[in-house]
């Protein structure tokens, strides 16, 4: 496991613990292991516009926030924004899909099994961590 794995890891840890249990997303937090990911394609020469076009995933994800009132937070798009300086477009896209698939399985069954209503809004972080823990348990 490289270093970019443990810092995405690491961030998306954090912030499952602060959706799981405050239904919050820190900026203190998004924007220090930002910065860090930042300055890591400045010190090691990677792709300057793989890490802004992994940007875009989160900040389309705040546009759908601002178009759908808010149905996906405008955290999860910080989170997405701070993902995306790490993974680049491709493999943000891939987390925030797993991200949408394992959310829609898991709201469908509580859904199925009467424990949840229609609306009832569910953290979606923690399955970015476990679409993440997916990805690289599959090797994707």
């Amino acid at each position: 496991m490289g270093h970019v794995e443990i810092w995405v890891g690491g961030y998306l840890g954090i912030c499952t613990l602060l959706d799981l249990f405050k239904r919050e997303v820190s900026l203190w937090i998004s924007a220090a292991f930002g910065m860090i990911g930042v300055a890591w394609h400045f010190i090691f020469e990677q792709s300057f516009g793989d890490m802004l076009s992994g940007v875009l995933v989160g900040g389309g994800i705040i546009l759908l926030a601002f178009v759908t009132e808010e149905a996906i937070g405008i955290g999860d798009g910080i989170a997405l924004i701070v993902t995306g300086i790490y993974l680049g477009f491709w493999k943000n896209l891939q987390l925030c899909m797993m991200g949408f698939i394992l959310s829609a399985l898991f709201s469908g069954i509580l859904l199925l099994t009467k424990k949840a209503k229609r609306n009832q809004a569910v953290p979606f972080i923690p399955f970015l961590m476990l679409g993440y823990c997916s990805i690289l348990f599959l090797g994707g």
